[in-house]
């Protein structure tokens, strides 16, 4: 015995969105959420008055793709986190970044999160984190999605508190911080992590106390697509 849950009635209620502030002239779809070459910017913060006048319903789209993501669409949390960070400093271009997620869920209107009965009970942690892309502060990503069974019950995307100074801590960051249990595994030179601060060590610690398994992720897993890796 299986369950199905999807978002597909509400996505295709916003495709066919009958407002002119949600017109989308090419509707082709597109493979990601996300284009890696697009760096969005915080623009002037916008009176009430110039977000009621524009032509095109931005906070309004953000958030309904923020509705679908909090149910059973983690594969564009990081792109809407992104967008949602500029919901009062935006221009056009922040909408046809909104919009290219739109255009991914119209290839994409079906998938959706389904728990089987017949996995087996087992708790699994996918991390991922990226490395000093936010704009001008330099702090990386943190993105994770935890399976039950075999199915998704939780995922997320959000930028660390603190500055990393290579790949390495990043990835410690984001499996000690964000997470209780994580696939983290890699030999570092203790000369060159020496400043990372004790509390990411957390993960390590617990895999060496046998309370939880890490296990390295190749980047060439395909079945997962992780929120911060929108990309991809």
């Amino acid at each position: 015995m299986s369950l199905y849950s999807s978002h597909l009635s509400s996505i295709n209620d916003l495709k066919a969105k009958p407002s002119a502030k949600f017109t989308i002239r090419d509707r082709t779809p597109v493979p990601t959420p996300q284009a890696k070459s697009v760096i969005l910017q915080k623009e002037k913060t916008l009176t009430q008055e110039q977000i009621a006048a524009q032509s095109f319903d931005y906070r309004g789209l953000v958030g309904s793709l923020m509705y679908l993501v909090r149910g059973t669409r983690p594969d564009i949390g990081n792109a809407v986190w992104e967008l949602s960070k500029y919901l009062s400093c935006y221009n056009k271009t922040h909408y046809r970044v909104a919009q290219r997620v739109l255009k991914y869920l119209k290839g994409a209107s079906k998938y959706g999160i389904e728990y089987n009965g017949n996995s087996t009970f087992k708790l699994e942690l996918y991390i991922d984190a990226s490395f000093a892309n936010a704009y001008k502060e330099r702090k990386s990503v943190t993105g994770y999605v935890s399976l039950l069974a075999g199915c998704c019950i939780t995922w997320k995307s959000i930028k660390q508190d603190c500055v990393s100074l290579n790949t390495a801590e990043s990835e410690l960051v984001a499996a000690s911080e964000d997470v209780t249990a994580n696939y983290y595994q890699h030999k570092v030179c203790h000369s060159s992590t020496k400043h990372i601060d004790i509390r990411h060590l957390y993960a390590r610690d617990k895999h060496e106390e046998k309370s939880i398994s890490i296990t390295y992720c190749s980047t060439e897993l395909k079945n997962l697509e992780l929120p911060p890796m929108g990309g991809w």
